[in-house]
């Protein structure tokens, strides 16, 4: 195993034994090739659904990516499966060490990915169709900062779901399997807030697709087959349902109309003022 791994760091010393993989140098990343699309994959204990993903990418009519596997520091087969590819495809690559949740794995993804445009795709997601890269890649133009599309799942009983607008998206997430950012948004927004343990790409969708700083698409694509029994259909997040409606109202307080800002500030003050919750009015 030893050679099957373009790169990996480890962890705090106490976490050292799980992984002790070296990085390979007979593999040589380009580091001056830059794919136009990373692919970043988190992972803990994924040996179930890896290679299904894995097999998705590297089965792409076009091979302009590349692929981040950040794993949580798994103890069962992730890493030998995440070897035996990146033995076989230079451009995938994987790094282990304890990690804080999902949205810090992306995170130090988002930090270490070398594409103009960045995909996030759980562990047990697959790429749709095997051209699905090829048919989005002409509408990456520099133009947008975010295309998103749709995704397949039998959790929302088929395609889901469609151009969002500005009252959409209070009620209804957009799955980050469908959507491809342009990694200056991540410069111009900031990261995911890992205060969100399950749905901090809510929080983030609220801040890029309510901000005037973001030129974004809706493409009539199918993205990914968004599995069912993900940590966010499993778990609720209760911050985020506490937080929801003054987080849309702090990140859309320049799009919103005047009646719309006020009906909902009144309604999560006379809110707040119940529970004695009062930590996110002083932010908007």
């Amino acid at each position: 195993m030893e050679n099957g791994l373009n790169a990996i760091s480890h962890g705090a010393s106490e976490y050292s034994t799980l992984v002790s993989i070296q990085i390979t140098e007979s593999l040589n990343i380009d580091k001056s090739q830059t794919p136009a699309i990373s692919i970043i994959i988190p992972t803990y204990q994924a040996g179930a659904t890896l290679e299904n993903v894995l097999n998705s990418i590297t089965t792409q009519s076009s091979q302009d990516y590349e692929v981040l596997i950040m794993d949580g520091g798994s103890t069962d087969d992730t890493a030998t499966i995440a070897a035996s590819f990146c033995t076989r495809f230079p451009q995938i690559r994987f790094q282990s060490e304890r990690d804080q949740g999902v949205y810090h794995a992306m995170n130090k993804g988002i930090r270490i990915a070398r594409g103009q445009w960045l995909l996030f795709l759980g562990s047990d997601d697959l790429l749709y169709r095997n051209d699905t890269l090829e048919r989005v890649l002409p509408v990456l133009g520099d133009e947008h900062d975010v295309v998103y599309g749709n995704v397949f799942s039998t959790r929302f009983g088929g395609i889901y779901d469609g151009e969002f607008d500005n009252e959409k998206i209070i009620n209804k997430n957009i799955s980050h399997q469908s959507i491809l950012f342009n990694r200056r948004t991540f410069e111009k927004l900031g990261e995911y807030d890992p205060a969100y343990k399950v749905v901090a790409d809510w929080e983030f969708n609220f801040r890029w697709f309510l901000s005037k700083q973001i030129s974004k698409k809706h493409i009539d694509e199918v993205i990914s087959n968004y599995a069912d029994g993900g940590m966010s259909s499993r778990h609720d997040d209760l911050l985020f349902q506490q937080n929801r409606m003054l987080l849309y109202l702090r990140y859309g307080k320049d799009q919103l109309d005047v009646s719309t800002k006020h009906s909902i500030l009144l309604s999560e003050l006379k809110r707040a003022l119940r529970t004695r919750n009062l930590r996110l009015l002083g932010g908007l």
